[in-house]
């Protein structure tokens, strides 16, 4: 294996935090960041604070931002 191959440990410890953080909001659920929520004009949104998620808030609470989210978001804009 070359030297070329290798992928530098603080990338790699990066790496497996992110997964753990994701797999810990799978199991889990989100944490919303409430210091860095936004209203778009239609809703509020922000990310998770563990996996960077884009989050919305909807009549039910926070939920992972969709594709369908968008095109509300363009044809609101438009």
């Amino acid at each position: 294996m070359g030297a070329g191959n290798l992928v530098p440990l603080s990338m790699a410890t990066a790496w497996s935090q992110v997964m753990l953080e994701s797999l810990r909001c799978g199991l889990s659920g989100h944490k919303v960041n409430r210091r860095r929520v936004w209203n778009d004009g239609t809703h509020f949104r922000t990310n998770c604070d563990r996996c960077a998620t884009p989050l919305i808030r909807d009549l039910k609470g926070w939920r992972p931002v969709e594709a369908s989210d968008h095109a509300v978001e363009e044809t609101t804009i438009a």
